[in-house]
């Protein structure tokens, strides 16, 4: 017997999903996790979208939390249930409510922890290459970042294992990925 449920997906982009579960059955925190939070469902979230429309999807795996050094915004820690690591975040400003920031920790197991399939998922970016030296004497190696200053995308590389670590999406208009790294020069255009 089928019965028919509301998938969890963001901004009901995905619509109704039919499953053959009995009508006991119902899917736990970690199965709701891994049916809403993967990169292609969150990439899809628009920028500027309203706070509580996404507090129907993913309020149940929310932390929220402010920073004092930076008034106004409000950040969404999304922790993996199974693991109760962070898997994603989300920033708000607070005067609009809207959406203006997101960030997906790349996991071990997603194709986009190779930076070319990350970079190539990115079609109409035009991304620079900023090398970060480690702020940490003890470290010798730091960061890279592709970012793409028109779109808001940044890509985070883990200079010593060469692995994606972090894709982040912002609204341009209300900050730029330039603008927080300071007046670092860029070595190579994509």
């Amino acid at each position: 017997m089928f019965r028919c449920i509301i998938a969890f997906s963001f901004l009901s982009l995905i619509g109704a999903a039919c499953t053959g579960r009995s009508l006991k059955s119902v899917p736990s925190s970690g199965e709701l996790f891994s049916q809403v939070m993967t990169f292609d469902r969150f990439a899809s979230i628009p920028l500027g979208v309203n706070k509580n429309v996404l507090e129907e999807n993913y309020g149940s795996f929310k932390t929220e939390m402010t920073n004092p050094n930076v008034p106004g915004e409000t950040y969404w820690i999304l922790r993996d249930p199974r693991t109760g690591y962070q898997k994603a975040a989300l920033t708000f400003d607070d005067r609009t409510q809207s959406l203006v920031t997101k960030l997906w920790v790349v996991g071990a197991e997603e194709a986009e922890q190779e930076p070319e399939t990350a970079r190539k998922r990115f079609k109409t970016a035009h991304f620079i290459l900023i090398d970060l030296p480690s702020d940490n004497p003890h470290l010798l190696y730091g960061e890279k970042l592709l970012v793409d200053e028109k779109n808001g995308i940044t890509i985070e590389i883990d200079r010593d294992r060469s692995e994606v670590s972090a894709i982040q999406w912002r609204d341009p208009a209300y900050r730029s990925p330039a603008r927080d790294l300071g007046d670092q020069k860029s070595q190579y255009t994509f």
